[in-house]
């Protein structure tokens, strides 16, 4: 699986790390919860792509995954990488009135996921601003 950069029939790390991390919080399981470490770290160090069209819908559970792993674990390197994430993402897909459907295009397009990425932006600053428990709870439907 990609970290960014999906395509269809191919989804994002992140989303397959995000179901993870539901089934760990209704029955925890330490190899899922280890996996979406795991994946958690590799948002936290693969570079954004400059050469590919990542969806917003990439990027919205990219953010929506280190925003979970926070609430989860409370380890400030997951709210400081969502944080970093998050401010990259807003110069690449809000620079208009409606969020870019993907990063290199300049028009919103829904079907790529521009809601996913509204929670994201939503739920790591109010994290941020407000602390845990978070009053936005995390989305783990990718519909």
């Amino acid at each position: 699986m990609p970290v960014w950069g999906s395509v269809y029939g191919n989804w994002p790390a992140c989303y397959a790390a995000l179901f993870a991390l539901c089934g760990h919080r209704i029955r925890p399981h330490q190899g899922l919860f280890a996996w979406t470490v795991a994946v958690g770290k590799s948002y936290l160090e693969t570079d954004f792509p400059d050469d590919i069209a990542v969806p917003s819908m990439d990027a919205g559970l990219g953010l929506e995954l280190l925003a979970d792993l926070y609430d989860l674990t409370g380890e400030d390197r997951w709210l400081d990488g969502g944080l970093a994430l998050a401010e990259k993402l807003i110069t690449i897909y809000m620079d208009g009135d409606l969020p870019r459907g993907a990063s290199g295009i300049d028009w919103y397009e829904s079907q790529m996921g521009p809601s996913f990425l509204q929670h994201g932006l939503a739920r790591i600053a109010l994290m941020a601003r407000d602390g845990l428990p978070c009053i936005l709870e995390g989305d783990y439907t990718a519909r």
